[in-house]
């Protein structure tokens, strides 16, 4: 048997000297040094691969490798069935391209940074070395092929049914609810469709129910083990965002599959009209994907984490648990993936909104309903005083509960309880925090060791 090592090497603009991969940080050409040893008496038919890409991690370059030879065995080979294997827990370790579970080809992940293999059964073994050596030609140069449209539905509901979800939750959406009809884009990434019928004030107290279809755009070049989870993240982002956008929860349905020709043509024509708006809340453009003019990971990280927390928030029947998810969606905004994240959460959370929206802030302490929701007295104090009270008690309301575990409040079957309004309160915080966040991202460095450690003073 005949082994293959398949190593990426790049072109270092200095002297143009061919040096390993992982040395070559100023490079602009990516190559291939493919060192075979062949023994006469054998047939070739596995072969070990590393695939070598300028930009991607190393993990999505494995996977964008699987899916080129994906493309290339059904374009070549006629064989496209698709099947992985996970071990216990849970990571994918095998990927078979087969036609009949016998004959195609068999591909073992080697760990991060280290060969895998590739096994061909049953086939042309040039033709599969040349689909091994295509593939990872596109990888080097980072090319996704064209991309992929999937297909999704969602559904959205205001109040219904006259529950004790319906009394925590119903300050919070008649002030949050909006009415969307139309197609709306979130940038490049997701056309969505909105079918509702148009509310009539006299009789609606609520936006009736919401149907959205959504079309997903991932890189190709064929449905596989990157595109696939790729869009099943944009799917779960994309209905945070709508409910968001609409003000009441959106439930996504289980299946999601690539659009059938028709529709992804249209998708795809939609994609490029400019005339379809960018879905918004408060005039301001939710796509998400393109707030810092890429997909960045910690700035995606932030702000679908603290979206789907905001939208289990709409969902609950207990005022505290969505006060506790509330406040957490907009902590999730400010914390930094670092080692010292946990270190002076507190005072990082509220300098957080005091630089992203005072006057949300300011807005509560002037409503009229905040003394009986917060329990705070304003008297004569001055507007400073009373910010650093409303924050202290929002924090107050959220710990209270995760610590002590939940209060059995009583509460009764009231259109204007306390505890409704508080929620509702703090969903008006929210909105307005993670608008300004998405105008205009930042990091929050209090709890930095050294730039802010707990010897600087607090806000």
């Amino acid at each position: 048997m005949a082994e293959w090592c398949l190593r990426g090497y790049r072109e270092r603009k200095n002297g143009g000297a061919i040096v390993p991969n992982h040395y070559a940080n100023d490079t602009r050409i990516a190559l291939h040094d493919i060192i075979r040893h062949t023994n006469a008496m054998n047939k070739i038919d596995r072969r070990t691969y590393i695939p070598a890409s300028l930009t991607l991690p190393a993990e999505v370059a494995d996977l964008l490798f699987l899916q080129w030879v994906q493309h290339y065995a059904k374009e070549r080979l006629g064989i496209g069935a698709f099947q992985s294997n996970s071990d216990v827990c849970g990571r994918a370790t095998t990927y078979n391209i087969t036609a009949d579970g016998a004959v195609g080809i068999f591909i073992t992940l080697g760990q991060t940074g280290s060969p895998g293999t590739i096994e061909g059964k049953g086939i042309d073994q040039a033709v599969l070395e040349v689909i091994i050596q295509d593939a990872l030609a596109r990888v080097a140069e980072d090319d996704t092929g064209e991309d992929l449209c999937f297909k999704a539905s969602f559904e959205g509901q205001s109040l219904g049914k006259l529950d004790q979800t319906f009394f925590t939750q119903l300050m919070r959406t008649l002030s949050d609810q909006v009415w969307i009809e139309g197609k709306r884009r979130i940038g490049k990434h997701v056309i969505l469709h909105f079918v509702s019928p148009r509310p009539n004030p006299a009789n609606n107290l609520f936006v009736p129910k919401t149907t959205i279809t959504a079309y997903i755009f991932v890189p190709g070049p064929c449905s596989g083990p990157l595109s696939e989870p790729l869009a099943r993240r944009f799917k779960q982002i994309a209905s945070a965002i709508c409910a968001f956008a609409l003000g009441f929860p959106v439930d996504m349905f289980p299946v999601m599959y690539p659009a059938p020709l028709d529709e992804a043509t249209q998708a795809f024509n939609d994609r490029s009209d400019m005339s379809i708006d960018t879905l918004a809340r408060n005039s301001v453009g939710l796509d998400v994907f393109g707030a810092t003019g890429g997909i960045f990971p910690e700035f995606i990280h932030r702000v679908s984490s603290s979206l789907i927390a905001y939208e289990a928030s709409m969902r609950q029947v207990h005022s505290e648990v969505s006060i506790i998810l509330l406040v957490g969606a907009m902590e999730a905004l400010t914390v930094p993936n670092t080692s010292w994240k946990l270190d002076r959460a507190v005072a990082r959370f509220q300098n957080a909104i005091l630089a992203l929206c005072p006057d949300a802030l300011d807005a509560i302490i002037v409503h009229p309903n905040m003394e009986k929701a917060l329990g705070i007295i304003k008297g004569k104090k001055k507007n400073n005083k009373l910010r650093q009270l409303v924050l202290d008690r929002i924090y107050e309301l959220r710990s209270n509960p995760v610590h002590g575990g939940l209060s059995v409040n009583g509460q009764s079957f009231s259109l204007a309880s306390s505890d409704g309004i508080v929620v509702s309160l703090l969903s008006d915080l929210y909105r307005a925090m993670f608008l300004a966040f998405l105008q205009s991202p930042r990091s929050f460095l209090i709890g930095h060791p050294k730039i802010f450690p707990s010897s600087v003073a607090d806000i």
